[in-house]
């Protein structure tokens, strides 16, 4: 049967017909639809592809999160001793019990958050409210907002800002570590 009637009937057995170079008026390579039926597949396995790989993902993205959380440490520095907070109420404050807080506790507290709402990350200083830590311990950064704002009582501060210098800092390492790994996920995926 000739190539052509085999087009025109729909005979796909599989033979691979003899290729010729495009543009030269002879036949098409009829590769392409096994190529295409391929990739079609591969969109659906794309389509499913958070929902397979989540824990994949998550991993993927702690570890990015990490790297960022490094480099935001590093951009902080530590108060020499330790600030005590008495909250009297006396300046128009909220009255409450006295908090001590150790020196290196906004460094320690910096970290990668896990909200639970699928294979999202949160990195930044985890608090009492946000991130699991306990109140009060060394890794309490309850007060971070006022620090990065340079709000602090005794004046602005080495850490003003810290945040978004972190950030600035791990950002290239970071973008190009999450496109390497999903790279990675994906060539497995796919693959």
């Amino acid at each position: 049967m000739g190539y052509y009637k085999k087009l025109s009937t729909g005979d796909f057995s599989g033979a691979r017909p003899k290729k010729t170079n495009i543009g030269t008026g002879g036949p098409i390579d009829i590769t392409i639809h096994y190529d295409l039926e391929k990739l079609f597949r591969d969109f659906e396995q794309l389509g499913q592809y958070k929902r397979r790989q989540k824990p994949g993902l998550r991993k993927i993205h702690k570890k990015v999160g990490s790297s960022g959380a490094r480099a935001m440490r590093k951009v902080i520095v530590d108060y020499p001793r330790e600030i005590n907070v008495r909250r009297t109420g006396k300046y128009g404050g909220k009255a409450g019990s006295p908090i001590d807080v150790a020196s290196g506790t906004l460094r320690n507290s910096i970290g990668v958050i896990d909200p639970g709402n699928g294979t999202n990350m949160w990195l930044g200083p985890r608090s009492s409210a946000v991130g699991g830590a306990r109140a009060g311990s060394k890794r309490d950064g309850w007060f971070a907002h006022i620090v990065d704002a340079g709000e602090q009582y005794f004046g602005p501060g080495q850490n003003k800002n810290f945040f978004n210098r972190g950030l600035a800092k791990g950002e290239k390492n970071m973008t190009a570590m999450l496109r390497r790994e999903h790279a990675k996920l994906l060539n497995k995926v796919t693959s």
